[in-house]
């Protein structure tokens, strides 16, 4: 005597193949046959074999540079067209090795009732290495106002204390 073991879906196909098969006597013999071949379909069931899990992926761990900027301070006046430098404290910088991204970008934006704007299309300068703990920049052409910082980037943004620019000195 030859055994089989079905599983759930197989033992549904074979159940549903014999009420099929049922039906099909009292229809003739020809529409029987073409019930019964379309009816059945076979199923593969493939055993499920466990595959390792892989490891988590390694978090790297990143650095987080805020160098402090110097200038512009608090006090500082600028006019539109100035040359002017902006400056920050590079002692606490990590070795080379260790800063994700040594590139800068000095960013102009101002604070508006406690809403920070800023120009990223436009940025003052860009492509320095932030070791070398200043760059120097032209005032462009902006509204006056007492509210202006500027941001620092590098891996991390900066915010310099709010500072004015005013009309360009004729």
């Amino acid at each position: 005597m030859l055994m089989f073991t079905l599983t759930p879906q197989a033992l549904s196909a074979v159940k549903t193949f014999l009420a099929l098969a049922s039906l099909t006597l009292s229809l003739p013999l020809s529409l029987s046959l073409v019930l019964l071949s379309t009816s059945f379909v076979p199923t593969v069931h493939a055993t499920p074999i466990p595959l390792p899990i892989p490891p988590p992926p390694v978090m790297i761990s990143r650095d987080v540079i805020t160098p402090k900027i110097i200038q512009p301070d608090a006090s500082a006046v600028w006019s539109v067209g100035s040359v002017q430098v902006v400056s920050w404290d590079t002692s606490d910088l990590p070795p080379d090795s260790e800063i994700t991204n040594p590139i800068g970008k000095v960013v102009l934006g101002y604070d508006e009732n406690g809403s920070l704007n800023l120009d990223f299309d436009n940025p003052l300068v860009q492509g320095f290495n932030l070791r070398d703990g200043n760059v120097t920049l032209t005032v462009p052409d902006v509204v006056p106002r007492d509210d202006y910082l500027i941001v620092l980037y590098g891996n991390s943004g900066n915010t310099s204390p709010t500072f004015t620019i005013t009309a360009k000195d004729f």
